[in-house]
């Protein structure tokens, strides 16, 4: 487990790395948090970005790749043989139905898709749309 950071809190056991490599070295766990990355369609050059000292924001595309189907199923099918709990995802809200998919194609149970309010949302300047507050 090379990248991955092993935190033991009381009782607890902590795994911070990439899902795939933290879940194929562990054979079992009561609980999944993760925050994959988004659908292909978030991965644009024209990410808007705040600048490192707060003041503007520039353009810059992510600096890893968006979900694919092969990832997320590899992903989902070692949730559903290896989790004995349950699993939160933190996903565009465009994503869940395809989580849904691949957790019930591999004969997990899909519970529900829970909104997060994103108090500072940007507010989308173009006109073109309404901003996005929640995620």
């Amino acid at each position: 487990m090379s990248d991955i950071e092993k935190v033991e809190i009381g009782m607890a056991t902590l795994y911070r790395g990439d899902c795939l490599e933290v879940m194929s070295h562990v054979d079992k766990f009561d609980h999944c948090i993760m925050d994959p990355p988004y659908e292909a369609s978030m991965h644009t050059k024209n990410r808007i970005v705040k600048s490192a000292d707060g003041w503007g924001t520039s353009t810059e595309p992510h600096k890893f790749g968006a979900m694919d189907e092969h990832t997320r199923s590899e992903i989902t099918r070692m949730i559903v043989e290896k989790c004995g709990g349950w699993v939160m995802i933190f996903c565009q809200s465009e994503g869940s139905h395809y989580w849904n998919q691949a957790i019930v194609t591999h004969g997990g149970k899909y519970r529900f898709t829970g909104v997060w309010v994103k108090p500072s949302s940007k507010p989308n300047m173009s006109g073109d749309s309404p901003g996005l507050g929640y995620e």
